[in-house]
């Protein structure tokens, strides 16, 4: 019997055709999209308050005698703490310990 010339390898004959081959492009376009929006919700949630209370409004300053230090320096202070505050980085407990901290009232 000859041979009839039956080769190994990718053809589109050989049950792997254009259908199969755009199939697959759509299954791994879903698969990337599914990837990229974990991606983006584990971004979006690293930056979201720990606590509901922080929706409030502006965080008001805690009233207080002044400390030694200078007027500008315990402003700015106050200020960054504020904003730390308000993006939920630190919680209402440790604010208010801070700023006593802060303001010379240990």
């Amino acid at each position: 019997m000859p041979f009839q010339g039956h080769q190994v390898g990718f053809s589109m004959n050989n049950g792997f055709g254009l259908g199969r081959f755009i199939l697959l492009l759509i299954f791994l376009l879903i698969i990337g999209a599914i990837a990229l929006a974990i991606v983006r919700y584990l971004a979006q949630s690293h930056h979201r308050p720990v606590h509901a209370d922080h929706h409030r409004g502006p965080v008001p300053s805690p009233p207080g005698p002044a400390s030694l230090a200078a007027p500008s320096s315990v402003d700015s202070a106050l200020e960054v703490l504020r904003m730390r505050y308000a993006r939920g980085e630190i919680d209402e407990d440790d604010f208010n310990r801070r700023v006593l901290v802060i303001q010379g009232n240990h």
